[in-house]
């Protein structure tokens, strides 16, 4: 079992790597006014094709970021969360969790900084929008 488990995990990552959502080249971060900030509780969303999406959940300043695909027939959920700060549009990540053990060791591997856009969320090369 532990071994299926391992290669669904590993399919839906390759499905997701090779897959993208709205491209963005812009990643400059542009200084804030210092202040920190919290964003409103909600789900910012990425599609990536029919079978796989990627979403932020924000509760105060705990964050969970999601990839979702289907593998062999089931729908896989491999999240990665922590506590995010936010200082003017930029956003900036602590992971320290997930829940596939395998992805544990790799926590520092992610991207650390966001961009808030308007009702849009600027990470690793894609937009989420945020759901209402």
């Amino acid at each position: 079992m532990r071994k299926f488990l391992f290669f669904a995990i590993a399919l839906v990552a390759g499905v997701l790597a090779f897959t993208a959502c709205e491209k963005n080249g812009n990643n400059s971060n542009e200084p804030g006014n210092g202040q920190t900030a919290q964003l409103a509780s909600g789900t910012w969303v990425c599609q990536l094709n029919a079978n796989g999406y990627m979403y932020f959940e924000f509760s105060g300043n705990s964050v969970k970021f999601h990839e979702v695909g289907q593998a062999l027939g089931s729908t896989i959920d491999a999240w990665i969360g922590g506590t995010y700060t936010l200082k003017g549009n930029t956003l900036t990540f602590s992971f320290t969790d997930s829940n596939v053990e395998e992805m544990k060791a790799d926590l520092d591997k992610y991207e650390k900084t966001a961009t808030l856009d308007g009702d849009k969320l600027l990470y690793s090369g894609h937009t989420f929008t945020l759901q209402k």
